[in-house]
């Protein structure tokens, strides 16, 4: 009688490693361009989450018919009523390395959801989001006298 030959089929070793080392190296290649996609999603997800912010505490003081004052802390920005004494209504984190650029330093918004700034006080405030990187992507908000906030694309220096 003759033997059989087992029909068993896989990967060497050597196969198998080879593979990884493609991977390993392809993964060497990419990762920098992961890194700089990421830290540009966290520059826009800031500034959209600044937009949320000034949307909710303008809405906030139509509906309330009290004014809300925005103010940054550490690592944060918080919007509060402008009562004797303020109540916090939300909250928006700033990530470590965000830098935020702007000429206004306080604003405020009225029970009718005007503005109200000191630093800049007429036409369109300016917050630029950038981090340590220059002439890389960061993000610009614009707010317009009417409340409106619009977020572009903005070259940091």
């Amino acid at each position: 009688m003759y033997a059989k030959k087992s029909s068993l089929s896989g990967f060497t070793l050597l196969e198998v490693m080879v593979v990884i080392a493609i991977v390993g190296i392809l993964l060497a290649l990419a990762a920098p361009s992961f890194n700089t996609a990421i830290k540009n999603n966290q520059l826009k997800t800031t500034a959209m989450s600044f937009q949320a912010l000034l949307k909710y505490s303008r809405a906030e003081a139509m509906r309330t018919g009290e004014s809300i004052a925005l103010s940054p802390g550490s690592g944060y920005i918080k919007a509060e009523t402008t009562a004797a004494t303020p109540v916090e209504i939300r909250r928006s984190t700033v990530p470590l390395g965000v830098k935020i650029d702007t000429a206004v330093t306080s604003l405020q918004f009225d029970s009718r959801g005007f503005i109200t700034s000191t630093g800049v006080t007429t036409g369109t405030r300016e917050f630029i989001f950038c981090d340590s990187r220059s002439g890389e992507k960061g993000q610009k908000l614009s707010l317009l006298e009417t409340g409106v906030a619009i977020i572009k694309e903005h070259i940091c220096t």
